[in-house]
């Protein structure tokens, strides 16, 4: 927050300039023909540089309030070595959404496991696509490469969620994350995304 308000400041600033600079330029053609004290050139000399020097100091606040995001995407199916998760749409968002109520499946038989486990996709991607409807929700939208890797740069400082729903698969495996991502200005956050951190239970016909 602190970044991007010294953002701010630093744009108003050096628009000031551009202002101040558009102004003195005319106010010293316009002066040619008249005759200024030397304390009256010397305050309008004094008050360019400090304008000049503020928007200066508060310029790298701009130029560092932005991070990246980088990973990897991957699912293990039961039995089968590690595959990578291509093609994958992965949303960076600002806040998370709602998780469904997560039963307890061990009480469920092969059926009703399979279809409650579908019933949370469905429900998580509705949470998902509702959120969407907030334009301060989403921050960035990317697919992944065939081998799994994404990335997303020019992210202001913060906090973040990396989120992956319907119709994510991996060979038929429905897929959902929701991580939290912390950004730091001019560094590169790191994010695994895989089994350990499955944001549902998953299952495949």
């Amino acid at each position: 927050m602190c970044a991007l308000y010294f953002g701010i400041v630093s744009i108003g600033m050096i628009l000031k300039v551009c202002d101040c600079a558009c102004f003195f330029s005319e106010y010293f053609r316009q002066s040619r023909h008249l005759t200024l004290s030397e304390s009256e050139s010397g305050m309008i000399k004094k008050a360019f540089t400090w304008t000049l020097f503020c928007a200066c100091l508060l310029l790298p606040a701009v130029v560092q309030a932005f991070g990246i995001v980088s990973g990897s995407v991957s699912f293990k199916p039961p039995d089968r070595s590690i595959l990578p998760a291509g093609y994958v749409r992965i949303l960076l968002t600002r806040t998370p959404a709602k998780i469904p109520e997560l039963p307890d499946l061990n009480k469920l038989n092969t059926q009703e496991r399979m279809e409650t486990i579908r019933n949370l996709h469905m429900n998580f991607f509705l949470s998902v696509r509702q959120n969407m409807s907030d334009p301060e929700f989403l921050v960035q939208s990317g697919l992944s490469t065939p081998e799994g890797a994404f990335q997303f740069s020019d992210v202001p400082a913060g906090k973040f969620y990396l989120v992956v729903t319907f119709p994510a698969m991996v060979r038929d495996y429905k897929l959902a994350w929701q991580v939290p991502v912390k950004v730091h200005a001019n560094e590169t956050c790191q994010v695994v995304l895989n089994n350990e951190n499955l944001l549902l239970p998953t299952y495949s016909r």
